[in-house]
């Protein structure tokens, strides 16, 4: 009797055996890892190939490469700074696989993130860009909201580009720059801001300047501001493609 009961109870202890074996192999090989979601890195630095620009934009999301790679391009990665080239201090902020890698980006911590601190310094000898005025604060504000939302490298659709006019650069662009924008001691050769004299001055930071002067930083506090009319003929032609026209 004792010796049945034995074989039962070792039976018994070798099905508890097999069927912990069992669920402990299963939960090593079936991880459950959670699905992220996908990154448009066309042209941007990353090697994720997925594109989605097409997705159309969110008014409450902060893309990539429609509203942080402009305000990046303009002052930080340019010559002498933190361009491919140069690397200031190891930084390099010409796309978004090396802001990420060596910008100090904390993604969904924009205020613990060093990008965000070094604009918003109140040392101006290591405040951010050097030796430069500080950044608007909506800009600064915008980039804090991007690292807060993950610090995705997305891009998006505006589906009112579809209805975009195409101004011409010559008789309707070029005369708000010439009067309002490349003039002494503000965007022209020899000033601290950013040269906007010619076509390719201005296409060249066409998506920057719309912003801009949407926000309505650009001209800054204290000039006339533009016209909607002004603003919306701006925006039309760089969502046209910035033509030279």
């Amino acid at each position: 009797m004792i010796k049945g009961q034995s074989l039962r109870l070792f039976l018994g202890l070798c099905v508890l055996t097999i069927f912990a074996n069992v669920f402990i192999v299963g939960c090593v090989t079936d991880p459950f890892d959670p699905i992220l979601p996908p990154m448009d890195t066309v042209g941007t630095g990353d090697t994720n190939t997925v594109d989605t620009s097409t997705i159309p934009c969110h008014p409450d999301s902060v893309y990539f490469v429609r509203d942080v790679l402009p305000i990046i391009s303009a002052n930080c990665s340019y010559n002498g700074c933190h361009d491919a080239i140069t690397k200031a201090d190891g930084v390099d902020l010409s796309n978004y696989a090396s802001i990420i890698s060596t910008g100090g980006v904390e993604a969904n911590d924009g205020a613990g993130s060093e990008l965000y601190e070094v604009l918003v310094e109140t040392d101006s000898t290591k405040r951010m860009p050097y030796n430069l005025p500080k950044l608007d604060d909506a800009d600064i504000a915008l980039l804090k909201k991007w690292i807060d939302q993950g610090a995705l490298n997305l891009s998006c659709s505006d589906t009112a580009m579809s209805d975009t006019t195409i101004y011409s650069f010559a008789a309707d662009i070029a005369p708000i720059f010439e009067t309002r924008c490349a003039i002494t001691g503000c965007h022209v050769a020899g000033a601290i801001s950013p040269t906007l004299e010619t076509y390719a001055d201005i296409s060249a930071k066409a998506d920057r300047v719309k912003i801009r002067t949407q926000l309505k930083t650009m001209p800054q506090a204290g000039a006339t501001q533009l016209t909607q009319e002004q603003i919306d003929k701006i925006a039309d032609w760089v969502d046209g493609g910035a033509p030279n026209n």
